[in-house]
């Protein structure tokens, strides 16, 4: 037991080191990623292959899954990561339990809300649902406790290539919208060189603060009083690669028609956008998915945050049957909450905070390629970056491949101030879309704002480090961001203007510099919208000249007054 303590005693301190990273980091790490869309991954190529005991902590081979399904089967627990606040206590099933055999490196990721299993009772679902997040260890693969998706809901004919150098296809049908996964080979692939010592030590040192953050933060919850279900499962992100889900699904037996895919930032994990996430979910009416990605930048193949392979494999995602997406939300109890024929809703709106705008930009971008080469049915309804910091031109290349859609696509950002720094995500805003309503930054505001989880070590740290939000502007975050939101599935945004216009609106606008006003339970906060007021027009009087009047006047009255 005295063994135990330590172990615990030592995750805590490396996590609350680690989440104290997460602000700074997480810009300065948005500086570093790449220059452009594709300078990530052209790089992440020349890291070569990991050396024994790293780990990616978030790849997982087909045997490591078919090993931890074992492992899971053994497994006797109730299945039900369900939150629907302390209010209601009768319905707050127990948080599942993680299998010992999480990580076979000895970081155990012991977060609690890797696992949420399915009662083998369900018939709507009848899946094994308890999952944890997949780590895999060069040489000596880890056990994954998850039996997988449900049988069929995924096509396992559908080969899937790197899509690191790829582009994406769809094939639109009257049927549906399908995504050809099968990708042209690159001409020719350079041997990457050997990794350094170092570059595999800073990769443990990434994989040890991984696995502390996710020990501390603990399973996904919802707010007190919330009546929305969360709910864990894994998601094939690419061919073979497994990340964690958390699934949101609001109250109500009707399937909801939006679908919101929330982004994490730098060193940040899912379950600690938790409570924004439950009401976003609640407040919008919209089923919302977070995922956790892998921070490492010096994992062995790339697929980090920060990456473009990253944004390919999450517009893939979003494209076509998005079999993936289906299966892990069915997996997390889709089918039990809404019914058996339940689907995915059609539009979905992408949402990304700091290092995750960048995901949410770059994967738009994607997306928008691939639906314009194929002609087919766009479904990409908004953008919401939260303080974001995308790498390089990402965010302005994704504004330009948005044009081409036919369709107006609205980008906000929810920002704070940057003393001497220049806000890329404004620059971008402004010069794609000049006088237009392109977001608030609030006065005041920190990085986090709209972080906010049930994890108080975690926040508490992340504040301490960042600075400690008001919770005028904490509760500001959650209104302007579920606002707009729901004027841009609504259709109510208009793009003369980029606000809302007419009846209706929930969001808050204002013209370009103007000052906002949000009310909150605790008292207003404030903001500017991003942009420069224009500049108004002035009407000046200029008195004529003695020789303009002169030559107003007769020929005989202008002889007499020049003599």
């Amino acid at each position: 037991m005295a063994q135990l303590s330590a172990w615990m005693g030592a995750g805590v301190v490396a996590a609350g080191m680690s989440a104290a990273l997460i602000a700074g980091a997480d810009t300065a790490s948005a500086e570093t990623g790449s220059d452009a869309s594709g300078a990530s991954a052209s790089a992440s190529a020349e890291r070569g292959d990991d050396t024994p005991g790293e780990t990616d902590g978030t790849d997982s081979s087909p045997q490591d899954v078919a090993d931890g399904a074992d492992a899971e089967d053994a497994a006797d627990s109730d299945d039900e990561v369900e939150a629907e606040g302390p209010a209601e206590p009768e319905e707050q099933d127990e948080a599942p339990e993680l299998s010992d055999a999480d990580d076979d490196d000895g970081a155990s990721s012991l977060d609690g809300g890797d696992a949420a299993t399915d009662s083998p009772s369900d018939e709507a679902a009848p899946v094994d649902d308890e999952v944890s997040e997949p780590v895999i260890v060069d040489e000596a693969p880890a056990v994954v406790p998850e039996a997988g998706p449900t049988e069929g809901s995924v096509d396992e004919q559908s080969p899937v290539a790197d899509t690191a150098a790829q582009p994406l296809t769809v094939v639109d049908s009257p049927a549906s919208q399908r995504v050809s996964r099968t990708l042209d080979a690159p001409a020719a692939l350079a041997a990457p060189p050997t990794r350094t010592l170092q570059d595999v030590f800073q990769s443990l040192m990434m994989e040890i603060i991984g696995a502390a953050v996710r020990f501390v933060s603990g399973p996904p919850v919802v707010p007190p009083g919330s009546k929305v279900t969360v709910r864990t499962s894994r998601l094939e992100i690419e061919d073979g690669r497994y990340v964690r889900a958390d699934w949101y699904y609001p109250k109500g037996t009707e399937t909801p028609e939006r679908l919101i895919y929330l982004q994490h930032g730098y060193l940040g994990i899912g379950p600690m956008y938790s409570y924004t996430a439950a009401w976003l979910a609640e407040r919008t009416n919209s089923i919302v998915v977070a995922p956790t990605l892998s921070s490492n930048r010096y994992v062995r193949d790339g697929f980090w945050l920060g990456d473009d392979q990253v944004y390919r494999a999450t517009a893939a995602l979003l494209l076509g049957d998005r079999d993936a997406l289906t299966a892990s939300a069915v997996a997390a109890g889709l089918a039990k909450r809404y019914g058996a024929d339940a689907a995915l809703p059609d539009r979905f709106t992408l949402v990304g905070h700091s290092l995750g705008a960048g995901v949410a930009a770059g994967a738009a971008g994607y997306y928008a390629e691939a639906v314009i080469a194929a002609g087919a049915t766009n479904h990409l309804a908004g953008i919401i970056t939260l303080d974001g910091a995308p790498p390089g031109a990402v965010l302005a290349e994704a504004l330009d491949k948005l044009d081409g859609l036919g369709d107006y696509i609205p980008v906000l950002e929810l920002g704070a101030p940057r003393d001497g720094e220049t806000r890329r995500v404004d620059e971008a805003l402004n010069g794609h879309r000049p006088g237009h309503f392109n977001g608030v930054v609030l006065d005041g505001g920190e990085h986090l704002d709209a972080m906010q989880g049930g994890s108080r070590l975690i926040q508490f740290v992340s504040y301490l480090y960042q600075g400690f939000p008001t919770e005028q502007n904490k509760s500001a975050a959650q209104t302007l961001i579920a606002g707009w939101i729901d004027d841009i599935f609504a259709g109510r945004v208009d793009s003369s203007t980029g606000a809302c216009e007419g009846d209706g609106c929930t969001g808050i606008y204002g013209d370009p510099g103007q000052a906002v006003s949000v009310g909150t339970p605790k008292g207003p906060a404030t903001g500017v919208v991003i942009g420069t007021p224009a500049a108004p027009a002035r009407t000046e009087f200029h008195p004529l000249s003695v020789s303009a009047l002169i030559s107003t006047r007769s020929s005989a009255l202008r002889l007499t007054i020049t003599g």
